[in-house]
């Protein structure tokens, strides 16, 4: 099977490289979160997140291969990851509330997963969220918006939470804030 990295209970952080060597599955529980602060390097391994919790990425995913694999919980942060990301039945949320998450490659996202986008003001990456691919998104899924600290919005506000080279297919389904008058 793959390499192991189990977080049961609590919230952990890795400060240093971490050169994964085999393809590895973080399984991190539900209510659980596991930061990677610095590089982590797959070279052609493939990162798996199976568990319902959360694993950030604040610095550079490197790889000459491999692929984040998202089947669960939720990956975030403000991080860069240099190759694909494939969303098969997560959650992606770009930033550390709010911010800007880079995928280098493609990002497949599928029926059952989901991107959630927070907006606390106009500025993209400090105020609103944004995923920014360098190349290929693929959609499908769930599109959900989110707003911070009482934002209020007015007619004529404008987002750009995607950016890519080119984008292929749509949202199927949208969960918007209520707005008010």
């Amino acid at each position: 099977g793959n390499a192991l990295i189990d977080v049961n209970n609590g919230d952990h952080q890795f400060q240093v490289v971490v050169n994964l060597l085999s393809d590895t599955d973080v399984d991190v529980i539900g209510g659980s979160e596991l930061t990677f602060e610095n590089a982590v390097n797959l070279g052609n391994s493939n990162l798996n997140t199976p568990g319902a919790g959360t694993v950030f990425f604040n610095n550079v995913v490197t790889t000459t291969g491999g692929v984040v694999a998202l089947s669960s919980g939720t990956i975030a942060g403000s991080g860069l990851i240099e190759g694909n990301l494939n969303n098969s039945g997560g959650t992606v949320a770009p930033g550390n509330s709010p911010g800007t998450l880079t995928i280098g490659g493609d990002y497949l996202q599928a029926e059952e997963a989901g991107l959630l986008i927070e907006i606390a003001g106009l500025d993209a990456g400090t105020q609103y969220d944004q995923l920014v691919v360098g190349g290929t998104a693929r959609l499908a899924g769930q599109l959900e918006i989110l707003l911070l600290d009482g934002v209020e919005l007015v007619a004529g506000d404008a987002f750009q939470i995607l950016s890519a080279a080119a984008i292929l297919g749509e949202f199927d389904t949208f969960v918007f804030p209520v707005l008010t008058a």
